[in-house]
């Protein structure tokens, strides 16, 4: 029917706005097609580990926490800016964690203390919160 409309030449006005209507959404679907998809969500995969929870030990119900990483699906996807906040979030990740395992598997080395352990396997997970925190700080930030 709105095939018809445009080829009436009676109609110039509709005409027109119908196909300007047309070009913007046609516009609005490319600028959505070079999005890329926000990659960051697949760290919710991790969530269901805390089901694991239910077996009786209550360490692994703080997984249920990556959850939170599904709601940056919901955005528009991926452009320069997200990129490089999630680039310095990671930079930042990065040195935390290469800094804190360097000096914990030295100081188990060192003192022979086993119980250090655990502390030191958890070394990964905290980088991962603080991805989460330093990559907020950057996205309000603005810059």
């Amino acid at each position: 029917m709105i095939f018809v409309i445009l080829q009436n030449p009676r109609n110039k006005n509709v005409k027109y706005i119908l196909r300007n209507i047309f070009l913007t959404l046609e516009i609005f679907n490319m600028s959505e097609m070079n999005m890329r998809k926000n990659k960051i969500g697949y760290f919710g995969v991790l969530g269901f580990l805390g089901l694991l929870g239910l077996t009786g030990n209550l360490g692994f119900y703080g997984f249920f926490g990556f959850f939170a990483f599904f709601s940056a699906f919901e955005g528009k996807g991926s452009d320069e800016r997200v990129e490089r906040n999630i680039n310095r979030a990671c930079r930042n990740a990065f040195i935390f964690i290469t800094i804190t395992s360097a000096l914990s598997l030295a100081y188990i080395a060192a003192f022979k203390t086993v119980e250090a352990w655990p502390l030191a396997l958890s070394l990964p997970l905290i980088a991962i919160i603080l991805f989460a925190i330093f990559y907020i700080y950057y996205d309000r930030r603005g810059d």
